[in-house]
């Protein structure tokens, strides 16, 4: 479960029409909910990095080539 970023604000927003004593259940459930989806991100695999070795070669080669011109 990701939170919703629009819905986050969303509730971040009430605050200003709500007195500060009324403020921490709004916190808390943002907090509640941005825990969840950090824990949640943590849990999940990361992602396999894409294979850049094949552009690697290329920029390498390109780097070598150019070190040759000053020679």
């Amino acid at each position: 479960m990701q939170p919703d970023p629009q819905e986050t604000d969303e509730q971040l927003a009430k605050l200003d029409d709500l007195s500060v004593e009324e403020h921490l259940p709004i916190y808390e459930e943002v907090h509640r909910d941005l825990t969840a989806a950090l824990a949640q991100s943590a849990a999940e695999p990361a992602a396999e990095p894409a294979d850049d070795s094949a552009d690697d070669s290329a920029d390498d080669s390109a780097a070598e080539g150019a070190g040759d011109a000053d020679r």
